[in-house]
């Protein structure tokens, strides 16, 4: 714990390396810290010994990148049971340069969620579940968000989660924004209930009334070589009107499982208006 408080006060560069091992920490606000990690990273049971700020920041996501420039997260583990309430492995907000690789997640809810006002992500080799699989949003429910545009994933293995890709915007967005210039190619899913979703009236509530258009245009999204089985009849759905160009889905009737028989390509705009 000595080091840690030293690394996280620091004003300039600094690497941290953590040994073989199990270590309780708390919350650093180190502005340039590298992690070299060969131990296991954990929070107390008795999360009173944080305060209450770091209780609030750590039972929604395990890392959370905001207002972030240029970072690499690499070669992580996160594990969580699948029944853990909210609990998103890594999750990105107003940020710029951020790169996930070589990663390994499992937990409750989302294993990655990018969030409003990210430019230039780029997301590769990350195996997901137990989980909600990925998500982008949602988007679109305060005032003032920003926009979200060229994401990259490629190279990402889904297994047994809810979803795999997930694009989620509120409808009667307050202001107008932009989530635009996606890909997401080279994609496994592996028993995944909803492999692809675009929905663009959102609402995890019970008494969502659906009468309203959502603020956030989508556009320029591609998907290309997504294959692999999934638990339920729909491998791709869309909650509003898209244009799409050379996208197909084919199920097999002979198995108990679906079988998602995607393109080669598939591109998705909005259309204008």
């Amino acid at each position: 714990m000595a080091a840690w408080k030293v690394a996280c006060a620091a004003a300039g560069t600094v690497t941290l390396m953590i040994p073989p091992g199990t270590y309780y920490i708390g919350p650093c606000k180190a502005s340039a810290l590298t992690f070299l990690l060969q131990g296991t990273l954990k929070a107390a049971t008795d999360l009173k010994r944080f305060g209450n700020d770091w209780i609030e920041a750590s039972k929604f996501f395990y890392i959370a990148l905001l207002n972030n420039n240029n970072i690499k997260l690499l070669n992580l583990r996160i594990n969580a049971p699948s029944n853990s309430p909210n609990t998103d492995g890594i999750h990105i907000e107003r940020s710029t340069g951020v790169v996930i690789a070589d990663t390994r997640i499992g937990t409750g809810d989302d294993c990655i969620s990018i969030g409003q006002g990210n430019d230039n992500i780029d997301i590769a080799h990350v195996h997901c579940g137990p989980g909600h699989g990925m998500s982008v949003g949602s988007l679109g429910r305060y005032v003032g968000e920003g926009d979200i545009t060229r994401i990259h994933v490629k190279d990402m293995t889904f297994e047994g989660t809810m979803n795999g890709v997930q694009i989620k915007t509120w409808e009667n967005f307050p202001t107008k924004s932009l989530a635009a210039h996606m890909v997401f190619e080279n994609m496994v899913m592996k028993d995944v209930q909803n492999p692809i979703i675009i929905d663009q009236k959102y609402c995890p509530y019970y008494n969502c009334e659906h009468k309203y258009v959502s603020g956030v245009t989508i556009k320029d999204i591609t998907f290309r070589n997504i294959k692999g089985t999934s638990s339920l009849p729909v491998a791709a759905c869309s909650g509003a009107a898209f244009r799409a160009r050379a996208w197909c889905c084919r199920t097999s009737t002979s198995s108990t499982r679906d079988r998602a028989v995607p393109p080669q390509s598939a591109r998705m705009s909005r259309p204008s208006t």
